[in-house]
């Protein structure tokens, strides 16, 4: 708009126009700041990520976003005003479909997967494989226990029906190293899975 235009009013309009054209430049330059650093901590990540801010944010944010997980649903308003149990129950909201999805997809990928070399639901096949980073995703029943011991170098496994000295719960074990080397975990029931197992696992490459 020229100013010459229509006088004062003309130039008034000119600036309010370019002030709020300002805003939105500043708001996206901040948003490509935070999107950066998103990218760095979360590069390695496949969890999704969802927006909490007031509404008219929510697009100006997805025009600069570039992590891949980014869920279409957000949490309107000012987070400031909902305290940490508020924000998780709303986000729960959005992501329960999501997790519900990928968990009967991935028992779904097992099941289509069976009697090959890339499932198994022996321990002592799962463990050496966690260990070893070889697990993209494994189901175990949180309930159940399975107490033995596991070497290393070896890679022999040995499972006992009561605890012993020196034991440790193998199926915990492989829990945790199929999450440090960057594989999935669902917790399941038994009856779940066809086998009717307490642990079975997808391996990344054949056994």
């Amino acid at each position: 708009m020229r100013a010459n235009q229509s006088g004062a009013e003309g130039t008034s309009k000119s600036v309010v126009y370019g002030e709020k054209k300002d805003f939105k430049m500043d708001i996206l330059r901040y948003f490509r700041r935070i999107d950066h650093g998103i990218s760095d901590l979360l590069k390695d990540e496949h969890a999704p990520l969802i927006l909490a801010g007031v509404d008219y944010l929510h697009p100006l944010y997805r025009e600069v976003n570039t992590h891949p997980h980014l869920v279409d649903g957000g949490i309107a308003g000012n987070p400031e005003h909902l305290s940490v149990e508020e924000l998780h129950a709303k986000a729960w909201t959005i992501l329960e479909p999501f997790f519900q999805k990928a968990r009967q997809d991935a028992i779904a990928r097992y099941q289509q997967n069976l009697d090959t070399t890339r499932t198994s639901h022996n321990l002592q096949e799962i463990v050496p494989a966690a260990y070893g980073g070889r697990i993209e995703l494994m189901f175990v029943d949180t309930e159940s226990r399975q107490w033995g011991t596991f070497d290393p170098v070896a890679g022999e496994v040995h499972l006992h029906q009561e605890e012993k000295p020196a034991d440790e719960d193998l199926l915990e074990f492989a829990t945790i190293y199929t999450i440090l080397k960057k594989g999935i975990v669902y917790m399941i029931e038994p009856k779940e899975m066809k086998e009717r197992t307490s642990v079975a696992a997808v391996f990344r490459y054949p056994y």
